[in-house]
This record gives C-alpha cells, structure tokens and sequence, in this order.
C-alpha cells in the first residue's frame, strides 16, 4: 500500500515543488562547484594518473603534486638500494612562456621526457610509441592541442619557446592546466630551453606495483629517511592533490563558503515549503489525532515526506548535473564528480531535507486537535 506520506506528496504535489527545487538548485550548485574544481585538479595531475611510475618521492610539505618543493638527486641511490624498486628517474618540469598570434604572452609547464620506451616512466606506452622518436631531434616539441590553438600552431611549425626556436612535431590532448596546455621535449631539449633544472620528484618503478603504498610506507620508515622528504604512492599522491584543491587551495575557501551558504538555503526554503503543506493539513492532522493517531505517527508521515522531497531534488540535481557535464564536455571544461563525492553529498543532502522537516515539526507539535476541531 502507499503510506499517507507519499499518498499526500502525488494528490498535493504543488505544494512541495518549492522545496524540490530549492533542494535540487543547492545540491546542482554544489555539485558544478565540485565538479569544475575536481575536474581542474584532474587535468592538472594527468601526467600523475597517465605515468608509468608507481612511486614518487616529493619533498616533506607537499601540498599537491603542482605545488611540490625540490629534491636533490643523491637521493636516487639511496632509493635504488631498496629491493622492490627497479628503476628511479628524475621528473623535469619548467614553466616555459611563448607569444600568441595576437602578440600575448602565455606560459606552460615544460615536460622532460626520456626518449627511451624501456626508461621512461613519465608518459604512457602510446604517448611514447607515436612521438618518442619525432622527440629525439634536438629542438623539437609536442604540443596539447589546447596551446595549440592559443599560438594558432599546427604540426611542422615553428615558434619560440624560452625565447629558442622549436619545431611543433605532434599534438596531444588532454593534458592541460587554467594556464593552457602542456608542453613536452626530450631530456636534451627540455635543458636548452630552461634556464634552470629543477627536479620536483623522483619516479620508480617497482617490481610489484599493488605493493606502491607498502614500500611507499617502508621507504618513509627507513633509516635513509631524509625529514625533507617523502614517498607516495601514484594514488596517495593523488587525493592528496584532490583533498588540497577542496579544503586548501585558495579556491577552497569560496567553495566552502558557497557549500554551506547553498546548504542553508536548501534548509530554509524547504522547511518554509513542509510548514506551509502542513499548515494547509492542519484540519487533516487534527482528525487523524482525534481518531487516536499519535502525534510521533504523524511526526512520521511528516519526516517521510521531507525524505521523498529530499530523493525528487536529488534526483532534479543529478539530471542537471548531467546536462551540465556534457555541456562542459562539448565546450572542453574540466568537469569531474567522483563517485565517492556523489554518495557524500546524497547522505548530506538527504539529511539538510530531514533537518527541514524536523523543524517544520513545530507546527504540529503545538498545536492541539481541539483548536482545529471548533
């Protein structure tokens, strides 16, 4: 049978479109909010989650895999001293600046690859089988199409990278950042355009990679272990990038500003919505508890109904959120809501619409089916 709560929401269904719509529009803004932030933070670490490293050793105060201090290469043989790992390479990373074709200055972030399939650990197999050897001629880039389409380049070009000339022999897409695309070089070329080598991680490679987070664990325990820095796994390093860009970054402060001001909202409106539905059932109520129902009963049916509210926003939300996404998509917007992120916000949400239908409660609560019986 349908209970009396869903039973009132389908016969009186306009009162509580308020609430599902105020309910969905604070969950939709939180849910772009999230999803642009995260979708920044996962373009900014697709060299991460696309590399053939399983470590990475970082200096001690990482924040995120973009914010990373020095590490000096001594430590290579320390590293290789332990039984698991089978290789270590340096990764190069410098911010090189070049001129639009409208006489802009734009800059990105300069990747050092290692020419050699079986060495390298920076890119991905493919990356590697399509430009590895277009790379190995001195003074030659690929490009994300991204940057290229800022400088208007296409394959054979030439611009000016670090004030040098490079020939663009590829283009990739995918790896991009706020600032534009990357740009990648072999070990030779990368050290003729900056002016400086500064190595932000060693990358290993293991011998078992489903045991990345206990040697991680062993090499941060062992008696090598440098206080300035430590080891990560592929995936730590990760959430560790994402949990910054939510919590700390300087982004972080509006999002959460903006998450609790939609929450708030959400609560308010919603809880207007249930106290006018009920105000308009008074009479309904007060004959229910003449007949004997109790007030913790009917306090039931009330909270159901916020519940079945809370679900229709939801639901509202998550349509929009796809609409959004692949808007975001055809427009090349960094756009990703993580499952784990969707479960959070589900429960938080659900609970913002019981919390309003608790404090609709009031109405009830006090009021005695004697006065609504006159």
């Amino acid at each position: 049978m349908i209970s009396l709560a869903r039973a009132s929401l389908i016969y009186e269904w306009r009162r509580y479109l308020a609430a599902i719509f105020a309910l969905g529009f604070s969950a939709l803004l939180i849910y772009i909010q999230t999803g642009l932030m995260l979708g920044f933070s996962l373009s900014m670490t697709a060299i991460l989650n696309n590399s053939q490293a399983d470590l990475w050793v970082s200096a001690y105060n990482l924040t995120s895999f973009e914010n990373s201090g020095g590490v000096e290469l001594k430590n290579e043989f320390y590293l290789r001293m332990h039984p698991e790992i089978v290789s270590v390479s340096p990764f190069l990373r410098y911010w090189c600046n070049g001129k639009t074709y409208e006489g802009e200055q734009i800059w990105a972030p300069l990747f050092g690859v290692d020419t050699d399939k079986k060495k390298c650990l920076l890119m991905p197999p493919e990356f590697l089988d399509e430009f590895a050897d277009k790379l190995d001629e001195p003074m030659t880039v690929v490009i994300d199409r991204s940057f290229s389409k800022n400088l208007n380049l296409n394959i054979g070009d030439y611009t000016e990278l670090s004030n040098k000339r490079v020939k663009i022999v590829g283009i990739t897409d995918g790896y991009k950042n706020d600032r534009g695309g990357f740009v990648f070089a072999s070990e030779y070329t990368f050290k003729q355009l900056a002016t400086w080598t500064w190595v932000q991680f060693l990358m290993m490679r293991i011998k078992n990679p489903e045991n990345a987070d206990a040697v991680a664990e062993e090499l941060n325990n062992s008696t090598w272990k440098n206080s300035k820095l430590k080891a990560w796994s592929k995936d730590s390093l990760f959430w560790q990038s994402q949990k910054w860009q939510l919590l700390e970054s300087p982004n972080s402060l509006t999002f959460i500003f903006l998450s609790i001001l939609a929450l708030f909202i959400g609560v308010a409106i919603t809880n207007q919505s249930l106290r006018s539905a009920i105000l308009a059932s008074l009479k309904e109520y007060a004959a229910l508890r003449a007949l004997g129902v109790s007030k913790g009963a009917l306090c039931m049916v009330v909270l159901e109904q916020a519940f079945w509210v809370g679900i229709a926003g939801l639901v509202l939300a998550w349509i929009l959120t796809i609409v959004f996404s692949y808007i975001a998509v055809y427009y090349k917007l960094a756009f990703n809501i993580p499952i784990w992120f969707v479960c959070v916000s589900t429960v938080a949400l659900i609970m913002v619409s019981l919390i309003s239908g608790l404090l609709s409660l009031m109405v009830l609560y006090k009021t005695e089916p004697a006065e609504l019986l006159r």
